[in-house]
């Protein structure tokens, strides 16, 4: 009995043949919005030539807040977030971990917000925390393109979309979230930027609109 050899160029052909209709199936499927019963949405545009985290956020199409990191950023990214008139309205501190996902301190005028990174074989959770009490908890699947932040009773605060291979996210919040929209904003974007740290330095990162 003859042996078969596949070359190395049959293998590459396959293997691309299945994963370029397996990306665009998930880049057309993913990213929409869910019904959640939101009472408002935000559009975060992240600004992908900068060295730093930038992200404009807008509603109903008019700017109403940015959010910049950190442009000496190694292993942490603190991040601020402002109105559309430049006031500070929130901040976020950042400390690094090195098996669990990073931890978060989001202080406004009236919370302090503690988010605990947690580890994860996949995807990314957090907990959060008011005065040292649980209030909530983050969770984000695999792909960086769905997550939600439930509270105690497992209802939905707030959720997270994003499109496969893009890093533009929205935001939808309903009834039941008990942060700020500023906070709620910062915690979304700590996310993010923990999420295209790890991206960056597993990988090159990912594309972009």
């Amino acid at each position: 009995m003859k042996n078969i050899r596949i070359s190395k160029g049959f293998i590459l052909c396959v293997l691309i043949v299945i994963s370029v209709p397996l990306s665009l199936y998930l880049m057309a499927h993913t990213g929409n919005k869910k019904d959640i019963n939101a009472i408002k949405s935000y559009d975060c545009d992240v600004k992908v030539f900068k060295l730093n985290t930038d992200i404009s956020i807008s509603s109903n199409g008019e700017k109403v807040y940015s959010v910049s990191g950190n442009i000496l950023r190694l292993l942490t990214d603190p991040l601020t977030l402002y109105d559309a008139d430049g006031k500070v309205l929130a901040t976020a501190g950042d400390e690094y971990h090195i098996v669990n996902q990073d931890t978060h301190w989001i202080i406004t005028d009236s919370e302090e917000i503690k988010m605990v990174g947690n580890f994860n074989l996949l995807g990314e959770s957090y907990d959060i925390y008011i005065n040292d009490e649980k209030v909530a908890f983050a969770k984000f699947n695999n792909l960086n393109t769905y997550g939600t932040i439930v509270d105690n009773d497992g209802n939905i605060m707030a959720d997270y979309s994003s499109r496969l291979f893009f890093k533009d996210y929205s935001i939808q919040i309903t009834e039941h979230n008990i942060f700020s929209d500023a906070a709620t904003n910062l915690i979304f974007a700590s996310y993010y930027s923990d999420q295209a740290a790890d991206s960056s330095n597993g990988s090159n990162g990912s594309s972009s609109n």
